[in-house]
């Protein structure tokens, strides 16, 4: 019995020595507060970017959606068909505009105009190398000639030829 109460009286001076308080912390600083910002940074950087590559992704879908459409056979062909139709109707309009010249030698024909509509004109004029075209607004008379509204174009253009005559 003795060593009974010596134990027992050596157990609770010991106890109050040795106090130990336990403590509950979270890790997850959603929890602790320790971090927060740092981790409400990093959850928008992530949105962020995951919101950029969705979008670059529909973006290349749809690129490769329109490259698909316009690599079939049908779409080459209509491409293809399409300039050719263009380039037959620049000769044509280029050789009705400048074949109006009736002076012996086509090659010196220089200028001419034409009427557009009622209210426009088209002049040109050759010069070297390019072909000016001037745009002129005014009134178609019934004679066949044209009353321009001022001595100045309204637009002018100058195209470049290298081996194209007229």
């Amino acid at each position: 019995m003795r060593k009974l109460i010596i134990f027992s009286t050596f157990c609770i001076v010991t106890a109050n020595f040795a106090h130990a308080e336990l403590v509950q912390q979270f890790k997850d600083p959603t929890f602790s507060g320790n971090g927060w910002t740092t981790q409400v940074l990093t959850l928008e950087q992530m949105r962020q970017s995951a919101v950029q590559q969705r979008d670059a992704k529909i973006a290349a879908d749809a690129a490769n959606a329109a490259a698909a459409a316009a690599n079939t056979p049908l779409a080459k062909f209509m491409s293809l068909f399409t300039g050719q139709v263009y380039s037959q109707l620049a000769t044509q309009l280029t050789n009705n505009l400048f074949n109006s010249c009736t002076k012996v030698n086509p090659s010196d024909c220089t200028s001419g105009n034409f009427n557009v509509s009622d209210t426009q004109q088209i002049s040109w004029i050759k010069s070297g190398t390019n072909v000016t075209l001037n745009v002129f607004s005014g009134k178609a008379n019934p004679d066949g000639t044209f009353t321009r509204s001022s001595s100045t174009p309204d637009q002018s253009i100058v195209v470049p030829i290298s081996s194209f005559a007229f």
